[in-house]
């Protein structure tokens, strides 16, 4: 009979029975993210824009007219929303006309205030 104790170190490294111990190494080129960055508006009246993508709480807007600011080309032009930002009960329904006032973070644009357009 094998009486040899298993110490977890099969596998390679230390670490347990699965394998050697995950620690997190973030590469450089990583960003927080999310609707709860420092903002700093940079429209002064509201833009017009569709709907181009939603995925559970948050989407993308492509905006009628290009945007003139140095992280507009970014992301394909699109701007990021956050259900969060979105002023009605339900979120926008991809194709949608939305209304919108843009913001910069540390991540890129976003939009704020928007509403469906009429």
């Amino acid at each position: 009979a094998n009486t040899r104790a298993v110490t977890g170190t099969s596998r390679g490294g230390g670490g347990d029975l699965y394998g050697p111990r995950w620690e997190p190494s973030w590469p450089e080129t990583w960003r927080e993210s999310g609707p709860d960055l420092p903002r700093k508006r940079v429209t002064e009246t509201a833009l017009c824009g569709e709907v181009v993508e939603w995925s559970g709480q948050h989407g993308w807007i492509q905006p009628e007219e290009a945007l003139e600011h140095p992280l507009a080309k970014r992301r394909r032009g699109r701007i990021y929303v956050h259900g969060r930002d979105v002023q009605s009960k339900e979120a926008p329904e991809v194709g949608a006309l939305v209304l919108f006032q843009v913001y910069a973070d540390s991540s890129g644009l976003g939009a704020e205030e928007v509403f469906a357009s009429a």
